[in-house]
């Protein structure tokens, strides 16, 4: 008999945007080396970490869903099933999904509902929440060296500083505009 897994991972959000468009892929995994042709199905859902309550997201959407899948988004949990899947021996076969995130904390969980799994590879979560940082930045001025009697070169630093209480993880970027009829940023 072949042995199943299901794996759910955060594949990107936009960290510090609410709403963030969140994208998640639920990979399932044939453990054996015995090829599998049957019915396969998955529930999809979420819930508040804090107090187990099911959360529905909205504008739900899978992505490429592949052929014979039906994954209807109007009910919760989410229910993707196919009656006639096949899994090749130590093949998967994987789903991307996204919806939107209202930053909330989040446990988005993936369960393996058919065929029947070993409990320990059976779900798959992966939890998520805002992050309580701030960032402010600050500019520095460190001081000017004439070059010439017309050229000066002036120095400066620009920090970003996290004053939240939690870390930043994203991109950051920083314009720096140079204002004034002369002089060039290098």
């Amino acid at each position: 008999t072949p042995t199943f897994e299901i794996v759910k991972t955060l594949d990107q959000c936009q960290p510090g945007v609410v709403p963030a468009t969140c994208q998640f892929t639920i990979t399932i995994n044939n453990l054996s080396s015995i090829n599998y042709s049957g019915p396969i199905s998955f529930s999809d859902q979420s819930f508040d970490p804090y107090n187990s309550t099911f959360v529905q997201p909205t504008a739900t959407n899978y992505l490429g869903l592949p052929t014979g899948w039906t994954c209807p988004l109007q009910q919760a949990p989410i229910t993707c099933t196919n009656p006639t899947a096949f899994l090749a021996g130590n093949g998967s076969i994987s789903f991307s999904i996204e919806f939107e995130y209202d930053g909330k904390p989040l446990d988005n969980c993936a369960t393996l509902d058919e065929p029947t799994a070993n409990p320990d590879h059976s779900f798959s979560c992966v939890l998520f929440e805002d992050r309580r940082s701030t960032l402010k930045i600050e500019k520095d001025w460190l001081g000017c060296t004439s070059l010439s009697t017309t050229i000066d070169s002036c120095g400066f630093r620009i920090r970003v500083i996290n004053t939240g209480s939690d870390p930043f993880v994203g991109m950051i970027y920083v314009d720096d505009i140079l204002t004034g009829t002369q002089g060039t940023i290098s």
